[in-house]
């Protein structure tokens, strides 16, 4: 988490959580949760980071997580989501394992929320990349 908190933008924090193992992205979430009443856009903006981790919730997260998400995607991320979504389709798999049936029922909840973009309204309205971005950073510093 110290590494990610140096990066210089929204981007680069999704470039590096991609390269992440699955006990380092449960730490997206066990921060999600911390600042979840606390610090509820940093909670939701740190969950999006662990979609692009295409990690399955760890099981200890799998009832809570869509309730950490934000309802509707940040319009200030908008470049990203497509890219989300399409890289979450292309990950699930069809073999009956519970992680292929947890992955489906991820990527059917994640296109329900954000297969549209979301109009300009709720905690994210009107922010711009940038504030998204210091929004983020400014709770991870307190790590």
């Amino acid at each position: 988490m110290i590494a990610l908190r140096t990066k210089k933008s929204l981007v680069l924090m999704v470039e590096y959580v991609k390269t992440w193992e699955p006990g380092q992205s449960r730490l997206l979430l066990l921060a999600s949760r911390e600042w979840r009443k606390t610090n509820p856009a940093a909670s939701q903006l740190v969950a999006l980071l662990f979609l692009f981790t295409l990690h399955s919730p760890p099981w200890d997260f799998v009832i809570e997580f869509p309730d950490l998400l934000p309802a509707t995607w940040p319009p200030a991320l908008e470049p990203l989501r497509k890219g989300c979504l399409t890289s979450w389709s292309q990950v699930v798999r069809t073999d009956g394992t519970s992680d292929a049936t947890m992955r489906k029922s991820m990527l059917s909840m994640l296109e329900q929320r954000y297969s549209k973009p979301a109009p300009e309204q709720g905690l994210f309205a009107g922010m711009l990349p940038a504030d998204v971005f210091a929004v983020l950073r400014s709770a991870m510093m307190q790590l």
